[in-house]
């Protein structure tokens, strides 16, 4: 799995200016981030570690890592997204010895609590997707009205993190919106381990600017896939792109499903993209940073759409209108468990499916 999964992550979801101490951090030093408090490069970069005591008395040996991950993520999200999403991606690195080191840190009571078979099975984590997350905190939500007792956690970090965390089984359903690859295995997994339920569809869409005027929509409504291929891998912009007043550019910095399906549909899958060209972390930072510019064109899942300021693959001259679809899965190390396939099976009822119409998703 490429360092872009992790440096990506941490260059531009923190939006850091000081990228040479980031790049300076090993996977290990930033899996110890949250667990031994931050030092002085740790703080000069604005990362706060959450408040944990040291576990004196630690009795259980065997905890289990899943509950033990669960309790991680949700520490670190009542302190910051960013730390929350950085503890998905670094344990999908790492894998079970990053959790192993992080234990360490536990209080007594979190041991006593949180730890153990009863504990376990009603609880249960999703990591993955920033496509898939939005439809999947919502079917949480609902999920966990209809059963009274079951916690649901839901964590975005990437598609590439979230099948590797479900292959190290440090999570019980990760979220992708694409297919696994050999590449995303850890060393001793395999693809036909990993069993991927569809749970539903996504389009990516072109997105411009709101401020983008009609008669320039009407020229990026004649784009072709030369040119998204001239911006995406040459930081080039000419023809259509440059007639509309289109002169940047922005990529994903993470290992992402929608990148990987746009960049295949316009012939750059595998292909390095010039180094000039901005990345940003999930479908919502890039909207954000499209949202106010006319001159700056991305490529987000249709549930970040801008009104009046999207293009689809229908408009796109040498594509059809089902090029830039695809799927919406949640993955399992070997067949789901009781509580993972309960929650699957809520998640494809007919009754779900207004869950996945206010997301803008497509249901099965």
């Amino acid at each position: 799995m490429d360092n872009k999964l992790i440096m990506g992550t941490c260059r531009s979801l923190l939006s850091i200016p000081n990228e040479k101490i980031i790049d300076g951090f090993s996977l290990s030093q930033i899996a110890s981030i949250y667990v031994n408090g931050c030092t002085t490069n740790q703080n000069q970069i604005g990362l706060k570690s959450p408040n944990l005591k040291p576990n004196q008395n630690r009795t259980n040996q065997n905890m289990n890592l899943k509950t033990i991950f669960s309790k991680i993520v949700e520490d670190s999200r009542a302190v910051s997204p960013v730390v929350a999403t950085l503890v998905l991606v670094t344990v999908a690195i790492v894998g079970a010895a990053a959790v192993g080191v992080m234990t360490g840190q536990f209080t007594d009571e979190v041991g006593e609590e949180e730890v153990g078979a009863e504990a376990a099975g009603r609880t249960l984590m999703l990591g993955g997707s920033t496509t898939v997350e939005p439809v999947a905190r919502e079917l949480a939500r609902a999920f966990m009205d209809a059963n009274p007792g079951i916690r649901v956690i839901v964590q975005a970090g990437g598609s590439g993190a979230g099948v590797a965390a479900a292959a190290r089984d440090v999570i019980d359903i990760g979220m992708a919106s694409r297919d696994p690859r050999p590449g995303d295995m850890p060393e001793g997994v395999t693809t036909p381990q990993l069993r991927t339920v569809k749970i539903g569809e996504s389009e990516i869409v072109v997105i411009v600017g709101e401020d983008v005027t009609l008669a320039n929509m009407n020229i990026l409504k004649n784009i072709t896939t030369d040119d998204l291929a001239r911006a995406f891998r040459d930081n080039n912009f000419t023809g259509n792109l440059s007639d509309a007043g289109i002169e940047r550019a922005i990529q994903r910095s993470d290992v992402s499903g929608t990148e990987d399906v746009f960049m295949k549909v316009i012939g750059l899958r595998g292909v390095t993209p010039n180094a000039a060209i901005e990345g940003l972390p999930g479908n919502a930072p890039i909207r954000a940073d499209v949202l106010g510019r006319t001159d700056t064109i991305s490529f987000v899942d249709y549930g970040f759409k801008i009104a009046g300021s999207t293009i689809t693959d229908e408009d796109i001259e040498d594509l059809t209108d089902t090029c830039l679809d695809r799927p919406l899965n949640f993955i399992t190390l070997g067949y789901p468990g009781t509580l993972e396939e309960a929650f699957i099976d809520f998640v494809r009822q007919p009754g779900q499916h207004a869950i996945f119409d206010d997301v803008g998703v497509k249901h099965l």
